[in-house]
């Protein structure tokens, strides 16, 4: 990986933004500079003093669209090899997201607030999806006056899951591989490999199922994750 400042990415023509970052804020990549995908970096919230510590990570060949609004740091993405996506993120309190290899995202809005999100290998995500890891506000018990949500939250999917339009995922939430979640679905509690799920909240209807990118047929990438899964 090369790391390049958020001058070099400006001067460039890949970023846009990047007002209130510190100079140690790095856009790292695999390949060359012009190969990083169109990224708008936005400082968000009140916060006194430059961000530090951001570091956003791009295989070679990433493409799309990333709009990153960072209200504290250190917020860290990392997207794998052959992925386009077209993501809104939201990003606080240590925050961190991974997009795995092949990966396709069209539209979604992603709260990464003291939070881990980890998207999977070849994952399908439709449009107008949200990604809610934490509540982003305090939730308080009477008695005592404590938080009761402050902890650090999850969310996970699997190789192979395909999100579908206006869904949405809920905190700490693991979805297995090969999974469907339908059109509307409110996702909110974890599920296990090759299922569709649906409604809300969202449950299973089917198991022992999955889904190809192609109407005609699966590829063979496909057909050997399937494969791999009777065997599971």
């Amino acid at each position: 990986m090369t790391d390049y400042s958020l001058r070099q990415c400006l001067q460039a023509g890949v970023l846009t933004g990047g007002e209130g970052f510190d100079d140690a804020t790095v856009i790292a990549s695999d390949g060359a500079i012009a190969d990083l995908p169109a990224i708008n970096l936005l400082r968000h919230g009140q916060v006194s003093g430059p961000l530090a510590g951001c570091h956003f990570s791009f295989s070679a060949s990433a493409r799309g669209a990333y709009k990153i609004h960072v209200g504290s740091e250190p917020a860290r993405l990392t997207v794998g090899a052959q992925t386009r996506c077209a993501v809104d993120l939201r990003m606080w309190r240590d925050p961190v997201l991974t997009i795995g290899a092949g990966t396709t995202i069209n539209q979604a809005r992603m709260i990464i607030d003291n939070a881990e999100v980890d998207i999977g290998e070849d994952c399908m995500f439709s449009d107008e999806i949200i990604v809610q890891s934490n509540d982003q506000h305090g939730l308080i018990d009477l008695k005592t006056l404590q938080i009761t949500n402050a902890q650090r939250r999850r969310i996970v999917l699997g190789e192979h899951v395909w999100i579908g339009r206006r869904a949405m995922i809920m905190p700490n939430v693991t979805v297995g591989a090969g999974c469907v979640v339908g059109a509307g679905a409110i996702l909110t509690q974890s599920c296990g490999p090759c299922r569709y799920l649906v409604g809300i909240p969202a449950r299973s209807v089917r198991q022992g199922a999955s889904w190809t990118r192609f109407p005609d047929g699966p590829s063979k990438r496909e057909l050997d994750f399937f494969a791999r899964m009777k065997i599971a």
